[in-house]
């Protein structure tokens, strides 16, 4: 009797072990191709006319960070002006922002790729820098882009939001400083003006309540002042993750001195900054900001986004024929009739 319940066991034991590696092997590979798959196949016949591709690009090498392999999706429509390409923010990928190509950018080719360490193959070894080494994933989209003989020749306009907006601002400084500039015209949503202020924003909430009176978290002017010490990251990501819903800990994450404000004085190109004025990361300040260091036609928008990149979500129709008119006046050459500088807000005070 004890010798067919011990066989019962290895068999239960052995047939658990069997399926476990079959569902890591089979049903994880499974998994790992089924977005492209699902993009690809499912998608293509919805897309009127446009083609769809799953496209893979190196981004460039930096001072040091050696160059990553990237993976995105292009749709290029018929007759298409120009091409968008877009950069997303902390913690989303390119399969999050998918929607964004119908919604907003109907008659224009569109690239959404992913940054390093979001979404497909993630390795250990990548990591988000917040805005400074995505600038070369922006530069080695860039550079594919401007290879393909169906492509060349056909402008680029970069749409960027949050972390996104900040790297296409580093790469196309860096390449107007080259006399090589990346991009016709930026979209910029709600990028902070430095590393440093988004971190001192983040955490200013940290405080605490004792009989009525709200006090300063015991070490908040330390996490301030030692921000980039790379004994003190860990820390503040838990801190950022805790205060102010930057989970810093689920991607792997190193933050590093970044100021796009400084970078955005070497943006000649137009630029139409749009920023959330109940944004709880980046100040209206921040915005105001950016938008006086630019050094070229420029317009800043500040909406009653309730928090966060939020106008789209908030006044979809608006924003949409405001990016959308932009696009047009960039590309036929309107803005040159128009004033050089101009400040939109829906806010009345």
């Amino acid at each position: 009797m004890y010798k067919k319940v011990g066989k019962r066991l290895l068999f239960g034991l052995f047939t658990v072990v069997l399926v476990a590696w079959w569902s890591i092997v089979v049903v994880g590979s499974f998994s790992a191709i089924m977005p492209d798959r699902v993009v690809l196949d499912n998608q293509t016949k919805y897309l009127d006319g446009a083609q769809m591709e799953y496209v893979t690009f190196v981004s460039q090498a930096g001072t040091d960070c050696k160059a990553l392999e990237r993976h995105g999706i292009l749709v290029k429509k018929p007759g298409a002006k120009a091409t968008i390409v877009v950069c997303h923010g902390f913690m989303c990928n390119k399969f999050d922002i998918s929607f964004m190509r119908r919604l907003i950018f109907p008659d224009y080719n569109v690239m959404i790729f992913d940054f390093r360490a979001h979404g497909e193959h993630v390795e250990a070894e990548h990591c988000c820098t917040f805005g400074r080494d995505e600038a070369l994933d922006v530069a080695g989209a860039v550079n594919y882009l401007r290879a393909r003989e169906d492509l060349n020749g056909v402008p680029l306009i970069a749409y960027g939001f949050s972390m996104g907006a900040v790297a296409a601002i580093q790469a196309q400084a860096a390449s107007e400083r080259q006399g090589n500039p990346f991009f016709k015209a930026l979209i910029l949503d709600c990028p902070y003006d430095t590393s440093e202020n988004i971190l001192k924003r983040c955490m200013d909430h940290l405080k605490f309540s004792f009989m009525g009176y709200t006090f300063d978290l015991p070490g908040k002017k330390f996490l301030e002042r030692y921000a980039f010490n790379s004994y003190v990251q860990a820390l503040l990501k838990s801190v950022l993750k805790t205060v102010a819903q930057l989970n810093a800990t689920a991607t792997n994450t190193y933050i590093y001195p970044v100021n796009p404000a400084e970078s955005i004085k070497s943006v000649t190109a137009p630029v139409f900054l749009i920023h959330c004025y109940n944004d709880e990361k980046v100040t209206v300040e921040a915005a105001h900001h950016l938008y006086d260091n630019a050094a070229g036609y420029k317009r800043l928008w500040i909406t009653k986004g309730r928090r966060h990149f939020d106008s789209v979500f908030f006044i979809p129709d608006k924003y949409i024929y405001k990016v959308q008119l932009f696009i047009e006046n960039v590309l036929s050459g309107a803005i040159q009739n128009k004033p050089c500088k101009k400040v939109l807000s829906d806010i009345k005070k």
